[in-house]
């Protein structure tokens, strides 16, 4: 029946997920180190860390939630007073605030639950990020799909974008899947050349209507789990990505031929 069926399949997903690991690790090594979850020293961090750097690591959990801020000079934790519930609430609620509306206007800044996130997370870190010239954050749970550059101190009444004290105007910021993935990246050499400064992929053949004013509404089409390649296909094109991406390659030094644009940013069936 089908129950057996799934029993068996279900005891045979973990030799399947090490054959596929193990073939990962012999096929493409240093993506492997990059998402891997291996464990590593803090003392490995610390020699890897310049003296303006540091790495902002969390732990969300229903039963406590931690964040450590690591520095060549040592290490500092502070259990965080924010529960999983308040997290997940005010990372949905910025996440809403800077998604386009159907009509195409821009929603105001939900500054007051990016302040929150700011307070609860960044502040209590506040004496350990001066003199900093790099950061390095490694997200947890909800804040993987929230930009840490989004959180910001309390803006006030206002809610323009334009006034807002992102986090990313005090310094740059660089976020990573894990800590491993950081030990990783400074494996690297410092000299490394890469044979494509940039590689840029967009504005694919789309088969919607053309832009007229109404900014395309992706968001419906883009969530959950069910999204369908011919909804994707049927969407709008978007206005100017073309020219985005293009200027973006001038300005990294790219070469025209890794620019990707219509037909040839489109996946065959």
């Amino acid at each position: 029946g089908e129950a057996p069926q799934l029993a068996m399949q279900r005891a045979l997903l973990p030799s399947e997920l090490t054959e596929r690991r193990r073939k990962m690790f012999e096929q493409y090594p240093k993506y492997f180190e990059f998402t891997a979850s291996s464990p590593i020293t803090m003392d490995v961090v610390q020699s890897q860390l310049g003296p303006d750097e540091a790495l902002l690591a969390f732990y969300f959990d229903a039963r406590g939630s931690y964040g450590w801020i690591v520095r060549r000079e040592g290490i500092y934790v502070n259990r965080l007073r924010i529960s999983l519930d308040e997290l997940r609430t005010a990372v949905k609620r910025v996440r809403e605030s800077v998604s386009i509306a159907a009509d195409g206007s821009m929603k105001p800044f939900d500054s007051e639950a990016a302040a929150f996130l700011h307070t609860q997370l960044i502040t209590p870190f506040r004496d350990k990020l001066r003199d900093l010239h790099h950061l390095t954050f490694i997200a947890d749970d909800a804040m993987r799909i929230l930009p840490a550059a989004l959180l910001a101190p309390q803006l006030g009444e206002s809610s323009s974008a334009r006034r807002v004290d992102w986090l990313i105007r005090h310094f740059p910021i660089s976020e990573l899947p894990s800590i491993s993935a950081f030990r990783a990246v400074h494996r690297l050499p410092a000299n490394t050349l890469w044979e494509r400064p940039f590689t840029g992929i967009g504005a694919p053949t789309l088969r919607g209507p053309t832009y007229a004013g109404v900014a395309p509404n992706f968001g419906s089409k883009l969530r959950g789990a069910g999204v369908r390649l011919e909804d994707i296909r049927s969407m709008q094109p978007l206005p100017d990505a073309a020219m985005e991406l293009t200027a973006m390659a001038k300005d990294l030094h790219g070469n025209p031929s890794d620019v990707l644009l219509g037909s040839g940013a489109n996946e065959p069936a």
